[in-house]
């Protein structure tokens, strides 16, 4: 664990062991908070925020100037948010990337680190745990020549991360591949990749209008936010274009009504949405210290699992030991809601129908739900109930 002087010479020594032992303990982000007494550190893993012992208040402005030295932001400049990225040469030659975005506040600034492992842009879609069905219907989906593929789901849940690695899967000579995102978070070699900028005018309905002009085979738009982003998207999906983007909703049958939320023509969603992936990511229990235990009443009552289906061990959980870093959990799961766009499905769309209605018909043509492969992640003893019920 980290053990920081307050001495200025220390701050190169100290953010640097920062910084690796986060990579070390595969946290995503590195949270630095300055209050009145202190400086609060804390690292994200596995979706969760772990506290660092606190240091002392007169390494807030050290600490930050150093990470903006790094980031190439501007250290005499602390009254307006910044964002940056450098390089990290961690241990055995692995490069990482970090973003960096900083935020004015009572004591001084924040600041977020996201760390990017450069190794994770070599994922492949067999490397994200999804179901033979899921990924073969994915594979299909990205092969076509027009069409549009949503990714739905919370922040966090591995969106970007499938949306890359299908990327990956088509990206050769014959097609040109355009990718507009905010930010970029892996760089993608044989593809063009454009970041939006705000504070110029360039979003990513600006971004996509111009992409349209360069003779594209394949776009990836980070993310649908808005009206004019959507009807360039669809558009762009009916005439000729495959349109690979995600969207913020609870399930994949939202996608299609949120869609329509926005202001689309219920016919146009129809037309050009081809396939919805629902996805959420679950901490996995930790293998070396797991144990078993029979489920109450109420457990199963949340769950809606009849007892006659647990076995005999029940449902399993983490005692927290040294392999886990004391967390009951290593790593995690992907759970994926597959959810083809069919013929009925078109028809119910134009109809205007409800997303509870969409979602009763792709179940009728063997839609598994999320609730359905967290169910079956807890009779295999993958997660626990705690993890059910905070993400299902």
């Amino acid at each position: 664990m980290i053990t920081p002087q307050p001495s200025t010479p220390s701050i190169i020594p100290f953010v640097s062991t920062l910084l690796n032992e986060a990579i070390n303990a595969q946290a995503s982000d590195i949270h630095l908070e300055p209050y009145a007494e202190c400086l609060r550190i804390r690292y994200r893993v596995d979706g969760r925020l772990y506290d660092l012992p606190n240091t002392t208040q007169d390494l807030i402005e050290p600490v930050v100037s150093r990470i903006k030295v790094l980031a190439g932001l501007n250290i005499t400049e602390s009254r307006v948010p910044q964002d940056g990225r450098f390089c990290w040469e961690a241990a055995h030659e692995r490069t990482v990337d970090i973003r960096v975005s900083t935020l004015p506040s009572t004591f001084g600034e924040s600041l977020v680190l996201r760390i990017l492992d450069k190794s994770a842009s070599n994922l492949k879609l067999e490397a994200l745990g999804m179901p033979p069905h899921v990924h073969n219907r994915v594979q299909h989906t990205v092969e076509s020549k027009q069409g549009l593929f949503i990714t739905t789901g919370p922040t966090g849940c591995g969106k970007t991360t499938t949306l890359y690695s299908a990327v990956k899967t088509i990206n050769d000579p014959n097609r040109k591949i355009l990718t507009v995102e905010d930010p970029i978070e892996y760089a993608l070699d044989g593809t063009l990749q454009t970041s939006t900028d705000e504070a110029i005018g360039l979003d990513f309905a600006t971004t996509l209008r111009a992409f349209l002009r360069q003779d594209p085979d394949v776009l990836l738009v980070g993310e649908i936010r808005d009206l004019e982003t959507a009807q360039i998207a669809l558009q762009a999906s009916l005439t000729g274009h495959l349109v690979l983007s995600s969207l913020h909703t609870k399930d994949a049958p939202s996608a299609a009504t949120r869609l329509i939320d926005l202001g689309l023509e219920p016919y146009l969603v129809a037309a050009g949405l081809q396939y919805v992936l629902g996805q959420r990511l679950l901490r996995r229990i930790c293998l070396h210290c797991k144990e078993y235990y029979q489920p109450t009443d109420l457990m199963l009552e949340v769950t809606q699992i009849p007892r006659s289906a647990i076995s005999q061990e029940g449902f399993c959980r983490g005692t927290k030991c040294s392999m886990c870093n004391f967390k009951g959990y290593n790593g995690r799961i992907a759970l994926f809601e597959s959810m083809p766009i069919t013929d009925t499905l078109r028809e119910k769309i134009t109809q205007g129908a409800s997303t509870l209605e969409l979602k009763a018909q792709a179940q009728e043509e063997g839609m598994r739900t999320l609730r359905n492969e967290a169910i079956n992640a807890l009779l295999k003893h993958q997660t626990s109930i705690e993890e059910f019920i905070e993400h299902i």
